[in-house]
């Protein structure tokens, strides 16, 4: 089949644009391919003629722990170069959302394809002009994580700064939280810190123990929500909550930590009749979190399917 001129043209500046698109995606965390609101990852082969390693952008489409990528090459009538070096080294290295993980390819076979490609188009209807351009089929190809990568750069490990505000504000909660509800129940009449005389406002208890259970409680939940936030720790009984969300449980953990906070701060508004600074910053800090939950670079590290596509748009990838 003869390839028409557009063909060629976007085959031809994908290509050449290669190096800057990684380049840039690298440079932001992934943050550029939003633009596009698709999921874009750096794959890296082993040339199967060089030996040496290339990588190239191309948009994924999520399939449980596995990502699946498409060997479109813009509906060119030959496979792409990355497909080509998988067939030859399957093994392969991954980036995405500033994690490096090895992965192993392997080519779905055509019943499989077939009942994925509604998938693809429904996340990129554009796939379907690469399919009318060539007389070839095109390859699906799944990506299945294998490991992480032992020589992640430190480019592709950094978290969006937003992140990592997020989990020095839980942390800080975290400890002062646990450890002001362990004087609490330590110290269940009151002390210096806090007031013995306060128990009087307070409906229902008659001692801080059951107030310092439920603050060191909060401080837990933050410090389980830091960790799962920094480390995108995986826990199978929570699978059910992230699938229902749509993002890892450790955005579900910092939602709840913010509402508990702020929670726990208006009630203390209301029952106590002494006020301190430190209540407005935890305040602010409950807000902050909240915030936090809704911004783009926390909701996309956090997005399903992040962690096993190591968890985004498309950009001049080559595909």
């Amino acid at each position: 089949m003869t390839q028409p001129l557009a063909t060629r043209f976007e085959h031809e500046l994908d290509s050449r644009s290669v190096a800057v698109a990684a380049w840039l995606y690298r440079r932001t965390g992934g943050r550029i391919a939003r633009l596009y609101d698709r999921d874009v990852l750096l794959l890296s082969t082993t040339g199967r003629r060089t030996g040496r390693r290339r990588t190239v952008p191309l948009q994924f489409f999520v399939d449980g722990d596995d990502m699946v990528v498409v060997a479109a090459n813009s509906g060119m009538s030959t496979h792409p170069a990355w497909y080509l070096n998988l067939t030859a080294h399957p093994e392969a290295v991954v980036e995405v959302y500033g994690d490096t993980v090895d992965v192993r390819a392997e080519v779905l076979d055509t019943d499989e394809a077939e009942a994925f490609w509604p998938k693809v188009l429904d996340r990129a209807p554009d796939y379907s002009r690469y399919r009318t351009r060539t007389d070839r089929t095109i390859p699906l190809v799944r990506l299945k994580e294998t490991g992480r990568s032992p020589t992640r750069d430190r480019e592709t490990r950094r978290r969006p700064i937003a992140v990592n505000a997020t989990v020095a504000a839980l942390g800080s909660v975290g400890v002062t939280a646990l450890a002001g509800g362990t004087e609490m129940i330590v110290a269940p009449k009151g002390n210096v810190f806090v007031e013995g005389e306060w128990l009087e406002h307070i409906p229902l208890v008659d001692t801080y123990r059951i107030p310092g259970g439920l603050l060191a409680g909060l401080g837990a939940g933050s410090l389980g929500a830091a960790f799962g936030l920094a480390r995108l720790h995986s826990c199978p009984a929570l699978r059910r909550l992230e699938q229902r969300t749509g993002q890892h449980w450790a955005w579900s953990a910092t939602a709840a930590t913010g509402v508990s906070l702020t929670a726990w701060i208006a009630t203390e508004v209301l029952v106590v009749p002494k006020r301190s600074v430190v209540e407005l910053v935890y305040a602010l800090t409950g807000v902050g979190l909240l915030a936090a939950c809704a911004h783009p670079d926390v909701r996309g590290y956090t997005r399903l399917g992040r962690k096993a596509t190591p968890g985004v748009s498309e950009m001049a990838s080559s595909r």
